[in-house]
Parts: C-alpha cells; sequence; structure tokens
C-alpha cells in the first residue's frame, strides 16, 4: 500500500526504494507507541496511518522542493536550508519529510516531554542524521531560526498562533501550513491578514483519501 502511494505520489523506484524501509520502521514504532500510550493519532491501522498520516505528510513534497528551491536561488546553491516542524507530535509531518529529503536539516519543536522522548527515540532507531529534536514552545524559539516552518497539528488560524511562527522565519521564508477544505481555510487566512497579507493555497491529492480535502497555504513572512 506505502509503496503504491508513493509511485502514485510519483517518487522513482529507486527513490522509493531508498525511503521504505524508514518509513516502515517509522509505522511500526507509531503503532507500537499509539498501543502503549494510547496516542491520539486519529489512526490505529496500518492503512489508516499510511493514508492519514505518511502520505498526507508526504504529499506536498513537490511544493516544498519548489519553496527550497526558491530560497536557493536567492541564496546561492552552497545556502544550509533549516527546516522545522513546529508542534511535531508523534513526528508528522516532519519525520516523513525528512526521510524525502536526507540532505536538509530538521527541526522537530515539540512542547511535551512525552512526545518529545517519542521523537527522540524515532531519530535515533530510523538513523534519522538529518533531525533534532527540541523540547521548547514556540513562543520561545529564537527569532529568524528556519526558512521553511511546516506544521499539520494546529487549530485553526488566529493572531495568537500565526505570530510566533512568522517571528521563527528568517527573511525571505515560508510557511507551509497543512489545511483542509478550501472554503474554511479561506475564512481563517481572513482573521490573520493583518499580519499575513499574502498567502496561496495549494490543493493537494493525498493518495487513498479521496474523501478529504487537503491543501497546503503557504504563507511568506512580511516585509
Amino acid at each position: 500500500m506505502l509503496k503504491n502511494g508513493l509511485k502514485e505520489l510519483g517518487f522513482s523506484t529507486e527513490k522509493i526504494d531508498e525511503m521504505l524501509p524508514r518509513l516502515e520502521l517509522y509505522i511500526k514504532e507509531l503503532q507500537e507507541f499509539h498501543l502503549i500510550c494510547h496516542s491520539a493519532l486519529g489512526a490505529e491501522t496500518y492503512e489508516e496511518i499510511v493514508s492519514r498520516h505518511i502520505l498526507d505528510s508526504i504529499a506536498p513534497y513537490k511544493i516544498i522542493q519548489n519553496l527550497i528551491d526558491e530560497i536557493k536561488a536567492k541564496n546561492g546553491a552552497d545556502y544550509k536550508i533549516e527546516i522545522a516542524d513546529v508542534g511535531s507530535g508523534n513526528g508528522c509531518p516532519g519525520i516523513p519529510l525528512s526521510i524525502v529529503f536526507p540532505e536538509y536539516h530538521f527541526t522537530l519543536i515539540e512542547r511535551m516531554t512525552k512526545r518529545t522522548a517519542f521523537l527522540e527515540k524515532e531519530v535515533s532507531t530510523i538513523k534519522l542524521d538529518n533531525v533534532t529534536v527540541s523540547t521548547i514552545e514556540v513562543e520561545r524559539v529564537a527569532q529568524q531560526s528556519f526558512d521553511i516552518v511546516v506544521f499539520r497539528a494546529f487549530s485553526p488560524f488566529c493572531k495568537k498562533m500565526i505570530r510566533p511562527l512568522l517571528r521563527i522565519l528568517r527573511q525571505g521564508g515560508k510557511l507551509a501550513s497543512y489545511k483542509g477544505t478550501k472554503e474554511k481555510t479561506t475564512e481563517e487566512l481572513e482573521t490573520i491578514k493583518e499580519w499575513a497579507p499574502e498567502w496561496e493555497m495549494v490543493p493537494v491529492k493525498v493518495p487513498y483519501l479521496t474523501d478529504i480535502q487537503r491543501h497546503i497555504v503557504v504563507i511568506p513572512k512580511a516585509k
């Protein structure tokens, strides 16, 4: 199922073979963590975890790649991209994306120590040399630390959550938010237009989730 989903997303056979062992190990760890801690995955079976967490996290990888390419075009090919997953929880989307993009550094930001303990275990078990785990509230993260900030588990857009996220972006940086329906997301964006006047909403197709709308909202740091 996972292999077919990755094929549907457009990955080459070589890239799939490279990613698959780590992704399968991560899924196994998620299942064990869910059983032991009754974590709020919202998914229990292998099929649910693959579709609702792994493929959902990876599906917008071309959008993330485009953001990376834009930043490198402005800063040079040798520029070191820093990506953060804020409110990482059980590691989605940060861990799957770090497996897709092993050449870039990811920081998983999570304030709950039980979850960061799990994340640190996963980073070690899966041997993710490009990932750092940080137990901290986003409000305490140093300013202008990251080029791209992804987040999936947040509540609706509002002033309280958008301002600290924009603050930790470097100049020219972008937020990439995993959101649901176009209508609801547009309503939310209206409430933060004072702090995020520019944005782009891109539809994303997730394999096996044909009945669910998914969009990525890209918000640049205001000049």
